[in-house]
């Protein structure tokens, strides 16, 4: 039995609070546990609450950051000393407990699995999120990363998924993967489903137009059937 626990971010404008709200109590699982917070340690509380070796799948939809998920002030940061903040550490010290063994996290949420612009210029990695830079290998300063590296290291066997740009909670297509040895780059979807296709500006507008909504969120989800459909679109629309 797939047992899912889904976070949504419970402030800000009412519409934000409905697509969030909205994309936790997706129901595809046998168990889903949804749970709205507003700061990292209401994060915290309800994972600590939850029974060992009892959680496969965690959701969270809310605002996000390169560095940062639920609010930059009061939620779940890399680094911060602020009150009714966590720190990513904390997060997945408390995640790896409640996991069954194999745990995904997908993080619907804006740029977690980009690094901040000072890591990407100190890489020599320049360039929008929205344009080839995203669609390729990196996010090893990202949140997500963070969330992957500190998981590894409470030995949790973990796959992170993630935005790389900016976009709708669990629509956005420009999706990643952070699992395995950390410290790592990302895999990202356009890589894994478009293997040895290049992100150039005509191929970025079909997979904008044919990948965002249903086929990103399912993958965002844990769906690696996805993979095999994008290819079979590209192919279909003679892009090869």
């Amino acid at each position: 039995m797939s047992t899912r626990l889904s976070f949504w971010y419970d402030a800000g404008p009412q519409s934000d609070r409905d697509v969030f709200r909205s994309v936790a109590e997706t129901s595809d699982v046998s168990v889903n546990i949804v749970a709205p917070v507003r700061t990292g340690l209401e994060l915290l509380d309800v994972i600590i609450a939850q029974e060992k070796n009892s959680i496969d799948h965690v959701v969270i939809a809310a605002h996000g950051g390169t560095r940062w998920i639920l609010n930059p002030r009061h939620g779940c940061v890399v680094r911060g000393d602020q009150q009714e903040q966590i720190e990513v550490w904390e997060l997945a010290k408390a995640l790896e407990p409640v996991s069954k063994g194999h745990l995904l996290v997908s993080l619907a949420a804006c740029l977690c699995s980009r690094s901040p612009n000072w890591f990407l210029r100190a890489t020599g990695q320049r360039g929008s999120n929205w344009g080839p830079r995203g669609y390729k290998p990196g996010g090893k300063s990202s949140f997500a990363s963070n969330l992957r590296n500190h998981l590894v290291y409470y030995g949790c066997d973990a796959r992170v998924r993630g935005h790389r740009a900016s976009g709708h909670a669990s629509h956005c297509s420009i999706l990643a993967e952070h699992r395995g040895r950390a410290y790592t780059f990302c895999e990202t979807l356009f890589g894994r489903a478009l293997p040895n296709v290049k992100p150039t500006l005509k191929n970025r507008r079909w997979w904008t137009k044919n990948v965002t909504g249903d086929l990103a969120q399912r993958w965002l989800f844990g769906d690696n059937s996805v993979e095999k459909e994008i290819l079979r679109l590209y192919n279909r629309d003679l892009r090869i």
